[in-house]
């Protein structure tokens, strides 16, 4: 990662424990999380607030999915899934909306780091 300027985040998700735990590991790691959200919706007011470089985001948390939140952004901001759900239907619909990473919850959390650093400089993961 440019150790010059931290890429800033944006993490949501509606289980507290993985918030946290993914928050703790990306802020070690130099990522800059200026905001959590727990549902969708709040997601989508903090990454319109920030304009974050990248969003992580749970595929499914109350309010407004992580896709329709990727329709609405990403013109200005990188998404990536981090989810626990393997359907490939919802993947092809991730991929239209614009997501550009896809990291299963079951991976080792350094894989949502490589994820955000990808995207960050224009890559997809």
């Amino acid at each position: 990662m440019n150790e010059d300027k931290a890429i800033t985040c944006v993490i949501a998700d509606d289980h507290p424990a993985v918030l946290d735990s993914v928050s703790r590991v990306l802020v070690r790691s130099g990522v800059d999380i200026v905001a959590q959200a727990r549902n969708g919706d709040d997601a989508l007011v903090e990454i319109e607030r920030h304009k974050p470089q990248v969003a992580v985001l749970d595929v499914r948390m109350p309010g407004v999915n992580a896709i329709a939140v990727a329709r609405q952004t990403a013109e200005h901001t990188a998404v990536v899934l981090y989810t626990g759900f393997t359907d490939r239907t919802s993947l092809v619909e991730a991929l239209e909306a614009g997501i550009r990473g896809f990291v299963l919850k079951e991976a080792p959390l350094p894989d949502v780091l490589r994820a955000i650093e990808t995207v960050a400089e224009g890559g997809v993961y």
